[in-house]
């Protein structure tokens, strides 16, 4: 009865083929987000992996870690942290800088 009612209402059957057809670009910026993700994870186990064990311990917690630096999440303070505790804080600022900037380009992108 559902579909029936979406041949009949146009407008929603013109939403639906809209949005089917939005599907292929927002799976490919959804796997180059995860690909530069996954890639900057496992920089930052090798980088700040014996420094700041809590965030960066392996690769499934760095991961997560990135996810909330990607979301905004209170990563300033895990930034200031790094700061604190790694002796080469320019590197630091690249590191979670660039980060930012190649993310949030690829998910303007998508918008």
């Amino acid at each position: 009865r559902v579909f029936r009612l979406f041949k009949r209402l146009r407008s929603i059957r013109q939403i639906i083929v809209s949005l089917n057809a939005a599907i292929p670009a927002m799976t490919n910026a959804f796997v180059l987000v995860l690909l530069v993700t996954s890639i900057y994870s496992i920089l930052a186990v090798r980088f700040f992996g014996v420094v700041m064990p809590d965030y960066f311990d392996n690769f499934g917690m760095a991961m997560f870690t990135m996810f909330q630096v990607m979301t905004g999440d209170a990563w300033s303070d895990i930034a200031r942290q790094l700061f604190v505790l790694v002796h080469n804080p320019p590197a630091v600022t690249v590191f979670f800088v660039s980060f930012q900037l190649i993310v949030s380009m690829v998910l303007v992108q998508v918008v």
